[in-house]
Order: C-alpha cells, then sequence, then structure tokens
C-alpha cells in the first residue's frame, strides 16, 4: 500500500545534496566486462596453445596452486587472447584515475575474485582488482547488478561502466557512466572513461528530481509532466539507501493525492522488479502505480514502457478512477495471453474518448482484444498492420505503415 507521507519517514531527502567535489576521500571503481573489451572476439589463438602445459607453468611460476582450478579455456583466453593494447589502455585508465576494477563479465560465473586476480596476475594487474558483481540477481540485466552493488558500497564516489553490449540498459540506468566498446578498448574509449573518472562527483541530476518529487507534493499547479525514469529511480535508491519497494513509496508519494499532474511516464523500472523469467514481471510495480492511479484524478496522459507482459493492476486502477485517461502508450511492453485479455475487459468499460498506442506493445492482437477494440468506437488503437489478427482493419483503427528498411 501506498502510505501518504512517506517521505516524511526518510526527511530531510529534499535538502541539497552536496555539490561535487567536496567529498575528501574519493573511491572510483570501474565496472569491466571482457569479451569484447580486452578481449576481441576475433582473438581465438587459445585454440593453438598447449593449454594443460601453460596451466601448470603459470602454477609454478607464480607459486600459485589454484591456477590449476581456473578452468583451461579461460587461463589461455587471458594468455594469448587478450589483446594487449586493450590491456594497457585499461592500465592506463586505472593508472591515472586510482580506481579499482570490479569484474561485471560473465567470467565472473565461473571465476571468483581471487581466480580473476590471478587472470590478470599475467599482466602485472591483479592489485587492481578487488571484487566481482553479484551473480545471483537472476531478476536483474548487468545493469541491475551493478547498481546493486553501487547500493551495497556507498561510499563509491565515481564509477565507469566498460561494456561492449547491453547498452540501451547502461544508457537508460547511467547514460553519464557508461562506455560503449567496439570489440575492443581502444584509445577513444580510454578518453571518454578518464574524463568520467576524472570529474568532480556530482548531485545536479538527484537534486533536480527530488525537486520535482517537492513539486508533486506540494501540488504545484505549474508541474504537469512527470517522467520516472530508470535513472532517477536509481539515484534516489542509492540516495536514500532503502529497498526498492520503499524507493518506489517515496517516488509515488503524492501523485495520488495530486490535481494537477496531466502527464505521466514510468518508464523501465521494471528492471528492478523482475523474476528470474525474462517476461515476468514482479507485481510490486504494477501493484503500486496501479493504487496510484486508482487514487489519482488528473492524469490524462499515461506512458509505461517497462517489458510488462500484464498490467492487471494498472488497469484496475485506471478502471475506478473518477477522471477517465485520454491516451495510453504501451510501446516497450510484451503483453502475453493473459495480459491481453485483461486489456480486453478493461477496453470493454470505457464509455469516453481514449487514444492507445499498441505498436511495440505485442506481437499480435489476440482476437479477444480484436474484438473489443472492434466494438468500442470510443477507443482508438494504434498498430501495425502485422499486429492485426485480420487483414482489413476497422475504419477508427489507427493504422502505422509497415516499415522494414
Amino acid at each position: 500500500m501506498i502510505v501518504q507521507g512517506k517521505l516524511k519517514k526518510y526527511v530531510p531527502i529534499f535538502k541539497t545534496a552536496a555539490k561535487g567535489g567536496q567529498m575528501k576521500n574519493h573511491k572510483k571503481i570501474i565496472f569491466l566486462d571482457i569479451d569484447g573489451v580486452i578481449q576481441p572476439p576475433a582473438n581465438q589463438f587459445r585454440f593453438a596453445c598447449d593449454m594443460d602445459t601453460l596451466q601448470k607453468c603459470m602454477a609454478r611460476e607464480h607459486n600459485a596452486p589454484l591456477y590449476m582450478d581456473i578452468h583451461k579455456y579461460d587461463l589461455a583466453a587471458a594468455y594469448c587472447d587478450w589483446d594487449e593494447e586493450a590491456v594497457e589502455n585499461l592500465r592506463t585508465l586505472v593508472e591515472q584515475t586510482n580506481a579499482k576494477i570490479v569484474i561485471s563479465s560473465d567470467w565472473r560465473s565461473f571465476n571468483d575474485t581471487e581466480k580473476m586476480k590471478l587472470l590478470f596476475k599475467i599482466y602485472d594487474m591483479d592489485e587492481y582488482i578487488i571484487d566481482v558483481t553479484a551473480e545471483g540477481l537472476k531478476y536483474c540485466f548487468r545493469d541491475g547488478e551493478c547498481a546493486e552493488y553501487l547500493f551495497r558500497h556507498p561510499d563509491v564516489t565515481q564509477f565507469v561502466i566498460i561494456d561492449d553490449r547491453y547498452s540501451r540498459d547502461f544508457k537508460a540506468r547511467y547514460p553519464d557512466n557508461f562506455v560503449h566498446t567496439d570489440q575492443m578498448f581502444e584509445k577513444e574509449d580510454l578518453q571518454k572513461a578518464l574524463s568520467i573518472l576524472n570529474r568532480a562527483p556530482s548531485d545536479k541530476k538527484l537534486n533536480k528530481f527530488k525537486k520535482q518529487l517537492e513539486k508533486i507534493r506540494k501540488n504545484n499547479p505549474k508541474f504537469k509532466r512527470f517522467e520516472i525514469s530508470l535513472e532517477n529511480y536509481s539515484l534516489m535508491r542509492h540516495h536514500l539507501q532503502i529497498g526498492r519497494a520503499d524507493t518506489l513509496d517515496v517516488i509515488f508519494d503524492g501523485i495520488a493525492e495530486n490535481t494537477h499532474l496531466t502527464d505521466l511516464c514510468v518508464t523501465q523500472l521494471s528492471h528492478d522488479f523482475r523474476e528470474s523469467d525474462f517476461k515476468k514481471t514482479v507485481s510490486v510495480l504494477d501493484e503500486k502505480l496501479g493504487q496510484v492511479l486508482a487514487k489519482n484524478a488528473s492524469i490524462k496522459t499515461l506512458k509505461i514502457p517497462n517489458g510488462f507482459s500484464n498490467i492487471k493492476n494498472i488497469l484496475e486502477g485506471l478502471t475506478q478512477r473518477k477522471t477517465p485517461l485520454e491516451y495510453l502508450d504501451l510501446e516497450s511492453n510484451y503483453l502475453d495471453d493473459k495480459g491481453m485479455k485483461d486489456l480486453a475487459n478493461y477496453i470493454e468499460s470505457i464509455d469516453s474518448p481514449l487514444k492507445l498506442n499498441l505498436v511495440g506493445a505485442l506481437y499480435q492482437v489476440s482476437y479477444d482484444l480484436y474484438m473489443a477494440l472492434k466494438k468500442n468506437l470510443n477507443v482508438t488503437p494504434r498498430m501495425r498492420t502485422s499486429q492485426l489478427p485480420v487483414s482489413k482493419p476497422p475504419k477508427h483503427f489507427d493504422m502505422v505503415k509497415e516499415s522494414f528498411f
């Protein structure tokens, strides 16, 4: 349940955060991927290597029996396939910023911190490896694993994420801290990473978001549009050092009773509320947002790009509202059969004009949903021809031209 006044528990969250550059001991972290960063995909020299002999030699040379426990393919890859230029660029980054390395790569699945240290010892960089991100966060993408590490290490004052994949996720949560590599960590990537780690810590974005929350809470008549992004959510959770659900309560507080807010966008927060099934989101986000919408009487436009498979609670909240919604954007969701059935039931209940965007919300409209949309002329659905279960759409459908190139 959303508790009105939940913010009071976390007072003074609306005080302006400290200005950048005032913290004495800066702890800088590099979240490091391996493949596509220091190991280019084209490097496959390990298969010409005598892996068994290499493993024995490394264990003897460094007096480290643990080398024998590292998978020989990983050891041979580190020895033969890691690009020297990329490794040297990484060394430069560490030495010029005094940063430490936390391994976020899939390599951590088979190599703990001590094994990763031994792999980097080949290049005399073992002292820089301090940790690996948690492997057990199956509900998260890699950006969520980095977020959880930062949450549990609030002493980190600056960080950079270096990865060749998950760019959309990282840019959504940490747009100012991500270096996207192409094949390997090159000079231009190094320069970007240096600029990120060497800039002073700043709470500018956090303070801006907190001021927006304050306007919502005080029902400012001039504040009508509000976006709750994954970035702002992550900044707030890290700032308050509280759980995910509690962070939602803090952010949602005030929206229910606000009478001036007309446009609400909640984007990609489901990254932190997923079960192990990729397409199935935990109901807490859907449930809490549904509670807010049921009480709010001013919101007319709702956008929820979150990868939802079902929005039952949100739809129930919309059904209970005194003021009807005018525009519902479901793009960037993946409604399943149950989700489409619940949406069809909601469509049948609508008795005022509603524009509904289904482009990018589902693969193909189910028959029940199609019939609900066809019968209710109050609803103008926007979709692609390929999403229709029939060849000819009704006249009130807003069809988007297919674009194949």
